[in-house]
């Protein structure tokens, strides 16, 4: 009754670790990977509302310049080669930047080197990109963290498993144990009234 008793105990304890402990681990480990997520989606937001702002300053400037140059006609070769090469040609290798990170490659920056709007636009989508590579390797961090969580998990049910069918099989040992004896009890009485 003793060794039934502690065995129950045991299992009551596995059970609370599996059901219990478990449980809130999981819920633990669930948490973290939204605050992650969500922390993810505020700053891809925020970069991206930046990125569209500069965007717009650097369209209004773009037209800006379109007026005067068609004012200053005795300037147009020279305007033309201006605009291309400080407007036109960086706001290019934005579009090929937004290309590459819509298909998935964040490896890719702008190498623009401006102090203008159109510099601010190259830097914040170059930051942009920078803290998109970072955020979705924390986020891989914390997948390979749920998984390896998952892992110990099922390891420690294997665990309370085997402990159940050893438990199982010992409770059936005990009882066989006490049926016999008890059946000796009584072959003991009758030898006794005999």
């Amino acid at each position: 009754s003793e060794l039934a008793d502690q065995a129950n105990a045991k299992f009551i304890k596995m059970n609370k670790l599996l059901l219990e402990d478990g449980e809130q681990y999981q819920k633990n480990t669930f948490a973290a990977i939204d605050k992650m997520v969500k922390k993810a989606e505020e700053s891809a937001a925020a970069s991206v509302s930046a990125a569209q702002a500069s965007a717009s300053r650097g369209k209004l400037i773009t037209i800006i310049c379109l007026v005067v140059g068609f004012t200053l006609a005795n300037f147009e070769l020279l305007i033309d080669w201006g605009w291309f090469y400080f407007i036109t040609k960086p706001l290019f290798k934005g579009v090929d930047l937004a290309k590459a990170m819509a298909a998935g490659d964040l490896t890719q920056t702008m190498d623009v080197n401006q102090k203008d709007e159109i510099g601010i636009l190259a830097q914040s989508l170059n930051d942009m990109t920078k803290n998109l590579r970072r955020m979705f390797g924390e986020i891989h961090q914390g997948v390979v963290s749920v998984d390896e969580s998952s892992s110990q998990l099922a390891a420690i049910s294997n665990q309370m498993a085997s402990g159940a069918e050893a438990t199982v099989s010992r409770s059936s040992q005990v009882a066989a144990a006490a049926e016999e004896m008890s059946a000796n009890q009584s072959s003991i009485a009758a030898a006794m009234e005999q």
